[in-house]
């Protein structure tokens, strides 16, 4: 997940929401990203701001999640 979209990969593939509007910089933002098994959808701040079509189930492995690196 990113400021401005979401991805994730899936056993049917890669799958990105449109990119949205850039933030303002020094500016505090809650983002957020629900993949169902039909939609991935991509919030900011508590609203829907893009949504791709997405199927599959989720690929997982071990690698360390970071935030901010």
């Amino acid at each position: 997940m990113r400021p401005n979209e979401a991805e994730i990969t899936t056993s049917n593939g890669y799958f990105r929401t449109p990119d949205i509007c850039e933030i303002e910089l020094n500016k505090t933002y809650h983002a957020a990203m629900v993949y169902d098994g039909t939609t991935l959808k991509f919030y900011r701040n508590g609203f829907l701001m893009s949504q791709t079509a997405a199927t599959g189930n989720l690929f997982q492995n071990n690698w360390q999640t970071r935030i901010g690196w």
